[in-house]
């Protein structure tokens, strides 16, 4: 049967999480101001993995290609 921890090792798993969280939720606001430079540019911008699938594609690429999103991400050209 495992021991269970010491009030001082759960605070510290606690600040643990709290501090993941922290990080979390800072790359939450960095992917969502990006998302918004990439949604709001004039130009034609897109992204693809290593096997040259489409990950992301913002709207004027879309309408280039005049397709829809789903159309176009996960595809290759």
């Amino acid at each position: 049967m495992a021991k269970k921890p010491t009030y001082g090792e759960l605070e510290e798993r606690v600040k643990e999480l709290e501090r993941k969280y922290a990080k979390l939720i800072g790359a939450k606001q960095e992917l969502e101001r990006y998302q918004f430079m990439i949604e709001s540019a004039h130009d034609a911008i897109f992204f693809k993995d290593l096997e040259s699938r489409y990950i992301i594609a913002n709207d004027k690429t879309l309408e280039t290609f005049g397709l829809s999103r789903e159309d176009v991400i996960g595809k290759n050209d």
